[in-house]
């Protein structure tokens, strides 16, 4: 078997040149178009990991209670792992081929393969995701302070706007003194979880528990949405008691609107003939209950796909 080094042919560094296309895939490069150097990838390598993520994640470190220098530091130091990616990186000089396929020698031909798909789908699926999250947050939030108008927008551009009721009943409180609102401020705090105005101007909200980090149990969600208070603090002050929704629109905000949000709103978020039969048989009527008195609403029977579960030995009050 011949384990001779490729040398280039004469058109083979023609992707070298500025404007032409790279000719290497994951082929052994020869050793006459190994002129790389590691500083020359510094441009490359730093335009991507420029990005509105990288912003956002210093300046959730001050808002953590970080100073400025803190957070630097710190950004610096986590940083520095990068340089066991440079380690690995050695090899491929020599290897005269990319580090894809290098790490075969470490995980094997499959291995390598699964190692691949996973940090392939990191990148595009979690990293990608998270700096256009940001950069969008980050223009709503631009667009509000320049004063252009926002609540309109949502149902013009078919938006579905997601929110998680206990967050602003259980995660803020109405005098201000919580810590999300201690530092992002009254004017900001004041535009959170807005479900009345986002109704009124005829946007799509679907509502959400986010469990385990809010309560699991939708009928209390829906409660805090009526309220705007947790429903087992009587005594709590409202959080901005004007963005209140009623039971109505608080029951399609997680049926209808969830199921339009998720794209199976042809089969989900109402009872009718041809949807799933995906729902839920409370003991009394939601739309004629006190918001006080929904999450004690007891449950007779859950229906999933089809299959009917009764609940016939809850005790008295909620289930």
């Amino acid at each position: 078997m011949n384990h001779a080094l490729p040398t280039a042919a004469p058109d083979d560094c023609a992707g070298d040149r500025a404007g032409r296309p790279e000719t290497r895939g994951i082929d052994q490069v020869p050793i006459a178009e190994r002129h790389g150097r590691a500083r020359e990838l510094f441009a490359i390598w730093a335009a991507p990991n420029v990005s509105y993520l990288s912003f956002v994640i210093g300046a959730t470190l001050v808002l953590m209670g970080l100073s400025p220098v803190q957070a630097i530091g710190v950004a610096l130091v986590g940083n520095l792992l990068w340089i066991l990616t440079g380690v690995v990186a050695i090899s491929g000089p020599a290897a005269g081929t990319s580090g894809s396929v290098v790490s075969r020698a470490m995980y094997g031909v499959l291995g390598n393969r699964i190692v691949l798909v996973l940090t392939g789908w990191l990148i595009a699926s979690a990293y990608l995701a998270l700096n256009w999250s940001a950069a969008s947050v980050a223009g709503i939030g631009l667009a509000r302070r320049l004063g252009l108008p926002l609540l309109g927008r949502f149902a013009e551009l078919g938006v579905v706007a997601s929110l998680q009721p206990a967050h602003a009943t259980r995660h803020t409180r109405g005098d201000g003194t919580d810590n999300w609102s201690r530092r992002v401020g009254p004017d900001r705090a004041a535009h959170g979880w807005r479900t009345r105005d986002l109704v009124d101007h005829h946007a799509v909200v679907a509502l959400g528990s986010d469990w385990p980090i809010g309560p699991g149990d939708p009928r209390v969600g829906l409660a805090d949405c009526q309220l705007r208070r947790p429903v087992d603090e009587p005594g709590s002050t409202p959080v901005h008691p004007e963005q209140a929704l009623s039971a109505r629109e608080a029951y399609a905000g997680m049926t209808l609107a969830a199921a339009h949000a998720g794209g199976a709103g042809h089969e989900l978020g109402r009872v009718a003939p041809g949807y799933l039969a995906d729902l839920t048989i409370l003991a009394a009527n939601p739309l004629d209950l006190a918001p006080e008195a929904q999450a004690d609403n007891a449950v007779l029977a859950t229906i999933v796909d089809g299959d009917v579960r009764l609940h016939t030995d809850l005790p008295k009050g909620r289930s």
